[in-house]
């Protein structure tokens, strides 16, 4: 930034914004140090004997540089109103990981504020570093979105300790050190290429710590160990970031739409055109040449709230046996809107992509209303309509232990909800399945252990995509049976 401000351009300004305003004064004393020690040979503007900081208007947080018409402006995520409206061309952001994230301020809206107004031009920067500070926060997330296939603007840059030069220390007896080198040493060695020098100083170092863990996360190695130092995630960070690279752009990006409101039951999905606003993402289309592409697809709904403050509602449309492959996430629809639309929603795309196997999350529709519908009416229209639902079997007061209930939907309980999310973790661990959305791969960061025992998204965050994956899975490796046909109910295959 000095550079660019001392040498190539003129009335170009920029922000140093750390989580407190100590943090961002202390690089800001960097730029001083700068100028002090400027050549002066290379010092050419005239009437300005030497580069300097100079207050700004009186302001206590904002210097410039004479002959340069440059500005430097301090703030902090605590105080966020003082850098609002800044004309600035370049933004220093410092350990975001930091950041307060509260009812009233968050750091997307921060950095949406800050970076909104500088334009994509020569000369014009955006940088956020920090340490690393646990998952699921806003900077983590921020990371995994560059570190994905287009997900992001912003360049990944890690650095490991080894790359620091004073980080190394003389090795007496090489062949002593060598044959005492443990596997992960040894990976130290092979997978990073640290020199001997390097791995003896890191030995000496881990010796200051009970556990490899805590030293990973003040030297990490990579950013996954970089990353992975909370201790209460349910899925392991290594594991994720593994599964992060298959995330990717959308082809496009559209709304489900069908023919006419009166033909949503027997009507199909309108050609999709992306149109870059919608919130049907499709990574692939329906397969429809394939011979067994009416037996392939799940589509999974997890049915949240229709206000924008409500949690999400989403469709997941799972490819769980593509040709020559493990099962794949190839569409997606989340947002808010009328369970009855919802409803409608789902078995369009379940049409569309070959009468897939229906999968409603039945919790919320089971217990409320709906536009003056009940649920139960929403989830016995589509099982009188849609020709391929999921059932589960169902033991209450209301049928006998030798003949079960047969109930329309997947219901999350606490004896299922520990079913399935055992299996997704079995999945994400073995990468038996593969990821698109860049969004799935935040909501298993922030995924976690409660103090009860159970497990949950952190406060603030959701866990609908990880729902509706955990459900499609489940079902997608359950084999199908026939029940007896009961009063009332059409005859069908029931997948449990």
């Amino acid at each position: 930034m000095a550079w660019i401000q001392l040498v190539h351009k003129r009335s170009w300004n920029s922000l140093i914004c750390a989580h407190v305003k100590d943090t961002a004064a202390t690089i800001r004393g960097m730029y001083s140090k700068i100028l002090s020690d400027y050549p002066a040979d290379v010092w050419d503007e005239d009437g300005v004997c030497r580069p300097e900081f100079r207050v700004y208007e009186r302001s206590t947080n904002i210097r410039y540089i004479p002959g340069r018409d440059c500005r430097v402006t301090l703030g902090s995520a605590e105080k966020q109103d003082s850098v609002r409206g800044g004309d600035f061309a370049m933004a220093h952001l410092s350990e975001v990981a930091f950041w307060g994230d509260t009812t009233r301020h968050s750091p997307e809206g921060f950095v949406r504020a800050i970076c909104g107004s500088i334009m994509r031009e020569p000369f014009t920067l955006i940088v956020m570093e920090s340490t690393a500070n646990g998952t699921g926060n806003f900077f983590h997330a921020e990371w995994l979105r560059a570190c994905s296939a287009g997900g992001s603007d912003k360049i990944p840059v890690f650095v490991p300790w080894y790359e620091i030069e004073l980080y190394s220390k003389p090795v007496g007896d090489v062949e002593a050190l060598w044959s005492s080198l443990d596997s992960y040493e040894r990976g130290l060695w092979h997978k990073y290429g640290c020199t001997l020098e390097q791995i003896a100083w890191y030995r000496e170092k881990r010796r200051e710590y009970p556990t490899r863990q805590l030293m990973a996360a003040e030297y990490p190695t990579d950013d996954v160990e970089a990353f992975a130092n909370t201790g209460s995630s349910v899925f392991p960070a290594e594991c994720v970031a593994e599964l992060a690279k298959g995330c990717m752009l959308p082809l496009c990006l559209s709304e489900v739409l069908c023919n006419s409101d009166d033909m949503w039951l027997r009507g199909q999905l309108q050609e999709i055109a992306d149109d870059g606003r919608g919130t049907l993402s499709v990574w692939k289309l329906p397969d429809s040449g394939s011979e067994n592409y009416r037996n392939r697809y799940v589509v999974a709904v997890d049915v949240g709230g229709r206000s924008d403050k409500s949690d999400y509602s989403v469709i997941l449309v799972l490819d769980s046996s593509p040709c020559g492959g493990v099962p794949e996430v190839v569409a997606q629809w989340r947002g808010h809107c009328d369970h009855d639309i919802l409803t409608k929603r789902a078995a369009l795309m379940g049409r569309w992509y070959g009468e897939a196997l229906l999968v409603v999350e039945s919790n919320t529709l089971e217990s409320s209303g709906s536009d003056g519908e009940t649920g139960l009416s929403l989830l016995a229209e589509l099982a009188e309509n849609y020709p391929n639902m999921y059932h589960r079997e169902c033991y209450d007061r209301e049928y006998s232990a030798d003949l079960p209930g047969i109930r329309v939907g997947f219901h999350t309980n606490r004896a299922t909800k520990s079913l399935i999310i055992t299996n997704l973790i079995a999945m994400v661990r073995e990468g038996a399945y593969v990821e698109r959305d860049a969004g799935m791969i935040n909501e298993l960061s922030v995924f976690e252990y409660k103090v009860n025992g159970s497990t949950g998204a952190k406060d603030g965050c959701h866990d609908d995509r990880l729902m509706t994956r955990a459900i499609a899975l489940h079902v997608a490796r359950r084999q199908c049976r026939q029940f007896p046909v009961m009063s009332g109910l059409k005859p069908r295959y029931l997948r449990w």
